[in-house]
């Protein structure tokens, strides 16, 4: 057995030899999962903001002159300068 003290509540932990070397007692291990678990997945809002935007500025563009750009061959437009 290998003593070692927890990261995150400073509490002395034994650890068997040849076991995974955790960081962290089992209490904060079960915490940190289940605060994982019910918090989900948070979505990623600030890039997809940026792309409604740029979803919107491609149909506007199409609109005022009368091209049907996709958004590869807008970006790709827009980054080499061929755009009106």
């Amino acid at each position: 057995m290998t003593k070692k003290i927890c990261s995150v509540c400073g509490n002395q932990i034994m650890i068997p030899f040849g076991d995974y070397p955790y960081k962290t007692c089992r209490e904060c291990r079960e915490k940190d999962r289940y605060y994982r678990q019910s918090r989900g997945r948070k979505p990623k809002r600030e890039a997809k903001d940026k792309l409604s935007e740029t979803v919107i500025e491609i149909e506007e563009y199409n609109k005022k002159h009368g091209t049907n750009y996709t958004y590869g061959r807008y970006m790709a437009a827009k980054e080499h300068g061929w755009l009106k």
